[in-house]
């Protein structure tokens, strides 16, 4: 995926969740739950994924935040198709 792709996937993904109830910053992150609800996990398997070393990249501060990117990378790594886009269809 050239970074063209990857730009308009995490726009039509952030739109798709956006439309779920889920908030999106200005910078394409998400909280877990909604990177939960992407790939179609429980909040608390990310969470063991973490703490294993296992998972999606994500960034830590005062909370943890997933980049829209990282996800759809680390899915296509895996080969597999957004939970939320199988909803869809």
């Amino acid at each position: 995926m050239d970074a063209d792709d990857l730009e308009a996937e995490c726009e039509r993904l952030a739109k798709l969740l956006r439309s779920a109830g889920y908030t999106v910053s200005l910078i394409g992150t998400v909280d877990p739950e909604a990177a939960a609800e992407v790939l179609d996990r429980a909040p608390g398997t990310l969470r063991n994924w973490r703490a294993a070393g296992y998972g999606p990249p994500y960034v830590r501060g005062r909370r943890v935040r997933y980049r829209l990117a990282d996800l759809i990378l680390w899915q296509q790594e895996q080969h597999e198709e957004p939970a939320i886009d199988r909803e869809c269809t």
